[in-house]
């Protein structure tokens, strides 16, 4: 449906624009990966990550019942969504 709108961004290579029977064999092909047990056995690792996350906010956030600095989450949360993903794919 949304094919037109996406395919001259990818060249029709995502799953948007795939055609179903491709959909089909590239989906089965990664099901495995999102599966409950492997998600789970990855939340130690994304939980590490998350916990560094925090202690950074921790650090910015100032302590003693002062405030810190006002700073910006944008980069941290990009950092940190990038961590993530890169660790769960490889």
């Amino acid at each position: 449906m949304f094919g037109w709108a996406i395919s001259p961004v990818t060249g029709g290579r995502d799953f948007i624009a795939m055609d179903i029977p491709t959909h089909r064999v590239w989906r089965s092909r990664l099901n495995p990966c999102f599966s409950l047990r492997n998600l789970t056995s990855l939340v130690p690792i994304l939980m590490g990550k998350v916990q560094v996350f925090v202690q950074k906010l921790r650090e910015e956030a100032g302590n003693d019942k002062f405030f810190g600095v006002l700073f910006p989450l944008y980069k941290k949360t990009v950092d940190l969504s990038f961590d993530i993903i890169m660790r769960a794919a490889l």
